[in-house]
């Protein structure tokens, strides 16, 4: 099917009558015809600016996937390879803060010089147990239990005793033995990990 309105422009298909150049007595024969074939030709045109449009919009959307797509890859090629890329290092910011290691921001430790509270300590300690959860780090001797500034360490064959890996700044005659045991276990958790 070749489109019509190549062959007549759309201001000649609007005026479109050819019973100017027919004698009077065809006229009343041939307008009738003509009226059809002017509906007909507007019917053709207006589908195929119709199907026009469509393909357009196609072209549009599929070269902006298109382009979308090399967007991503020009991301990933300055990023490195897509294994470089690893998730924990989005979620969990583990860096330092002078002589603090900092987990989200958090900082890990108490100086003489620099006072850092322990609700901010013991924050930071359970996301360090939330990282050690989430990349699914398995220990056979204890289980993890992130619950945020109140995380809490068990022995794997006692379901019962939970080390508290939280502490205060409150006095105690005794050393806080939970907290300690706690701490040991903890430490002994990252000693497996990264000695293998």
């Amino acid at each position: 099917h070749f489109p019509v309105h190549f062959l007549f422009p759309a201001n000649f298909v609007h005026k479109l009558s050819f019973s100017q150049f027919l004698p009077t007595r065809l006229k009343m024969t041939c307008e009738p015809a003509c009226r059809r074939f002017r509906t007909y030709i507007l019917a053709l045109r207006q589908r195929w600016l119709y199907e026009n449009q469509m393909m357009d919009m196609r072209c549009y959307e599929e070269q902006e996937q298109r382009m979308a797509c090399h967007a991503m890859l020009r991301w990933v090629s300055k990023r490195g390879e897509i294994s470089r890329v690893n998730v924990l290092n989005d979620c969990f910011n583990i860096w330092h803060a002078g002589p603090f290691a900092t987990a989200n921001g958090l900082r890990v430790g108490r100086h003489p010089l620099h006072q850092v509270q322990w609700s901010e300590i013991n924050a930071a300690l359970g996301d360090i147990l939330l990282i050690m959860k989430t990349a699914r780090f398995n220990f056979s001797r204890y289980i993890l239990l992130p619950m945020g500034n109140h995380s809490k360490l068990s022995p794997a064959d006692d379901n019962r005793t939970h080390y508290c890996l939280y502490t205060d700044d409150s006095f105690s005659i005794l050393p806080k033995r939970h907290f300690n045991q706690a701490m040991s276990a903890f430490f002994a958790c990252a000693k497996v990990r990264w000695t293998r």
